[in-house]
């Protein structure tokens, strides 16, 4: 049984009128059957990068969990050395400080990004030259006009960083598939 059931089960106990030692009776049987091992939560890259570097600046979970309740995502949340501001990812404050301590007593697996490539159609370029995005040795976004790099990683881009700079290219980026 996983928390969410116990919480519906205890929540179905009609305990109105019993006393304290009667509800702990009915309730602690159910909250045994919890089981402890919950799945890691899953984060974006950004907030594991935050997480290790919480690591890194306070070193004990209680510690690393005492600044997460205490203090809030976007309320003072920065640490020494972290880059991050008040990034929202589409969440509550609050929702976001439960996934932040799950992952600190749980565990955590990086959301993997999804890739595109962006190839931008040139009627007037001969065959063999196909104007695509990618990302040079530098890491820089740069438009490769023919395929120099001959390397598929290179042309594997995430929104974030097509759209940084090329924003009206997006329209013709098309999701890499694992086939």
């Amino acid at each position: 049984m996983n928390i969410e059931e116990a919480i519906k089960k205890i929540r179905e106990l009609d305990l109105y009128g019993s006393s304290p030692a009667e509800s702990k009776k009915a309730i602690i049987p159910i909250v045994r059957q919890i089981k402890l091992d919950q799945p890691k939560v899953v984060v974006k890259q950004e907030m594991a990068d935050w997480l290790e570097g919480l690591k890194k600046s306070y070193r004990t979970r209680e510690n690393m969990l005492y600044f997460i309740t205490r203090y809030g995502w976007g309320n003072a949340l920065e640490y020494e050395g972290c880059k991050l501001k008040e990034e929202k990812f589409g969440l509550e404050s609050e929702e976001i400080k439960i996934l932040l301590v799950d992952a600190v007593i749980f565990g955590y697996t990086v959301e993997k990004e999804k890739l595109y490539t962006v190839e931008i159609p040139n009627p007037n370029a001969p065959l063999e030259y196909h104007s695509r995005l990618a990302k040079n040795s530098k890491g820089d976004i740069v438009m490769e006009v023919q395929d120099w790099l001959n390397r598929d990683e290179y042309y594997q881009l995430t929104e974030k960083e097509i759209r940084k700079d090329f924003d009206w290219a997006w329209q013709f980026a098309k999701e890499v598939t694992d086939d």
